[in-house]
């Protein structure tokens, strides 16, 4: 009985494989047209999709980067905020330690019952950890965990710096780079393309990286040296928060700005006047922080995945507010083609109409 129990349970679970193939191909069959579609009617919105392939850590060979990336440290931040996200930070950790068995990796996050849970793995792979201290959430309408990823994402930076690592790539822990080569690609690309001051730029990802939102870079994962990076998320209060946020409203009134309420422009912005760049003027300052100080790089080249997304989809589009009064057909996610374009060329001016996203 047993014996016919488990071959009918075989069946259903190769049946189902079946169907969920050919599902996808259906999918991918119809978002390609559908991208056609919206070509046509002459909109520049792309229906990303994503081909992958689960990968096997037998398939995982060791990359010799001893020498590339011996300056460099792995931070993984946040909060873990129940079994799936641990689960999938625990492959995330075991995929880069298979890949890179020497570099530096840190965990910073917070002490509860999923880091305790955690920590034999950490033992396991030797990746380090730092204890965040919870700063408090943020009423609407800004990021309500906006603090409190800076200040994990802070003492993991701060980590890296103390341990005399001069770079650090800066990964929210729901997310992975798993693209072998990834982080000896960031690095070469670096070298390629220095700021204004002839050091390393922020290097943020295409996903969720906005063309038309004033100094739309994602934060979900960057890259850069820790000093830049101290001062991109240096540690603030929630009462320092509003302090700084009130004055950056009265400054700076365009529209443009949302009030500075989408956390990656206030991030962003808060950056940029550190470095001396004027807000006054959206246009401008954008202009001046893709061109001097930052850089984009598709998120495709990195294997970049957020658990959240449905594994077909290249991207989050569906984040988008499409039906809303300020949906423009235009707008989409900025690539590195796009930032070669606009911030490195001749021109002076950014032909980018910005808007409060």
């Amino acid at each position: 009985m047993s014996v016919k129990f488990e071959n009918l349970g075989y069946q259903l679970r190769k049946t189902h494989v079946w169907i969920m193939k050919i599902q996808e191909k259906l999918f991918i069959f119809g978002a390609l047209k559908l991208s056609s579609w919206l070509k046509r009617k002459d909109f520049e919105l792309l229906l990303g999709v994503r081909y992958s392939k689960e990968k096997k850590l037998n398939e995982l060979s060791p990359i010799d980067s001893s020498i590339m990336l011996n300056d460099w440290g792995i931070v993984f931040h946040g909060k873990i905020y129940d079994s799936e996200c641990l689960k999938f930070l625990s492959q995330s950790l075991v995929e880069l330690r298979q890949l890179h068995p020497k570099l530096r990796i840190c965990v910073s996050t917070y002490d509860d019952d999923y880091l305790r849970e955690l920590i034999p793995l950490l033992k396991e792979l030797s990746v380090e950890k730092v204890v965040c201290h919870d700063v408090g959430k943020l009423p609407s309408p800004f990021g309500s965990s906006l603090c409190q990823q800076i200040n994990s994402a802070y003492t993991g930076i701060l980590w890296a710096h103390e341990e005399n690592l001069h770079k650090v790539a800066k990964i929210r822990l729901d997310q992975r780079i798993s693209e072998p080569m990834a982080m000896n690609f960031i690095h070469m690309i670096a070298e390629k393309f220095v700021s204004a001051n002839g050091q390393m730029r922020v290097i943020g990802t295409s996903y969720n990286s906005y063309l038309e939102r004033p100094l739309g870079v994602s934060d979900m994962i960057m890259f850069g040296t820790t000093i830049e990076m101290l001062l991109y998320w240096k540690k603030i209060t929630v009462e320092e928060f509003f302090v700084f946020t009130e004055e950056l409203q009265t400054l700076y009134e365009s529209y443009v700005w949302n009030d500075f309420t989408v956390p990656e422009v206030w991030l962003a912005a808060r950056y940029a006047r550190a470095k001396g760049i004027d807000l006054s003027d959206p246009y401008n300052a954008n202009h001046r922080f893709w061109s001097e100080f930052a850089m984009i790089v598709d998120s495709m080249s990195l294997g970049q995945t957020w658990f959240k997304t449905h594994p077909w989809f290249e991207s989050n589009y569906f984040s988008i507010p499409w039906l809303s009064p300020v949906f423009r057909k235009t707008y989409r996610e900025i690539h590195f083609n796009d930032w070669l374009g606009l911030y490195q060329g001749n021109s002076s001016k950014n032909p980018v109409q910005l808007g409060p996203y």
